[in-house]
């Protein structure tokens, strides 16, 4: 648990776990200055990716996700949202 994480509601939480997901797979990725979450203009297969590990790590109660409490439907919902909101560069450079 992060030093500001008792501050952070629950729909913030329920982003950083779709997030992480679609990390690990490749479907975003994170500006090692800014920490901006882009993007990575990935095929719509890698979405299909994203969400099967999703699907993995809820059936698994994989503690990255946990704060879904098993809502595979909700999680795979913030994952869309976000690549569909996500832009294409970083903060940096955008500069």
């Amino acid at each position: 648990m992060g030093l500001f994480d008792i501050f952070s509601t629950n729909s913030g939480k329920r982003r950083r776990a779709a997030t992480a997901v679609g990390l690990e797979t490749g479907l975003f990725q994170e500006c090692p200055v800014c920490r901006d979450v882009t993007e990575k203009q990935a095929p719509e297969s890698l979405l299909r990716e994203t969400e099967a590990l999703a699907e993995r790590w809820v059936a698994s109660r994989d503690e990255r996700v946990a704060v879904v409490d098993g809502d595979l439907e909700a999680l795979k919902r913030e994952i869309r949202e976000i690549k569909q909101a996500a832009p294409f560069d970083c903060t940096c450079e955008r500069i």
